[in-house]
């Protein structure tokens, strides 16, 4: 049974690691393995507790996933943006402006 579930000391770090490459078929695939795999160690297990995490660790995947499939729009709204013209703006120089000195006090901090 804990061959089934030890993919996610592989999968989850792998996933948060290519999250910005942008290898959305890729991540997807492996974390639909990790909760087929999920599910078949669920099916086999017979302990409570452990039927519990791997119920958990699946609704995170599936979040993952569903984060996945969401964050595409913007993505979209991100590659508009570069593409609009980037031409450099011309910055006038100001004149030096003399800062107002602190009066300093002599007297310590009274609690």
């Amino acid at each position: 049974m804990f061959k089934y579930t030890t993919a996610h000391l592989i999968v989850d770090p792998l996933v948060i690691l290519m999250a910005n490459k942008h290898e959305d078929i890729f991540i997807m695939t492996i974390i639909s393995t990790t909760i087929l795999l999920d599910i078949l160690a669920w099916n086999l297990n017979t302990h409570t507790m452990v039927s519990k995490a791997i119920l958990i660790q699946v609704a995170l995947s599936i979040g993952a996933l569903l984060i996945l499939f969401t964050g595409k729009g913007v993505k979209t709204i991100k590659q508009e943006t570069s593409n609009q013209d980037t031409s450099p703006k011309e910055f006038s120089v100001s004149e030096a402006r003399v800062i107002r000195q602190r009066k300093s006090a002599n007297s310590k901090i009274k609690f």
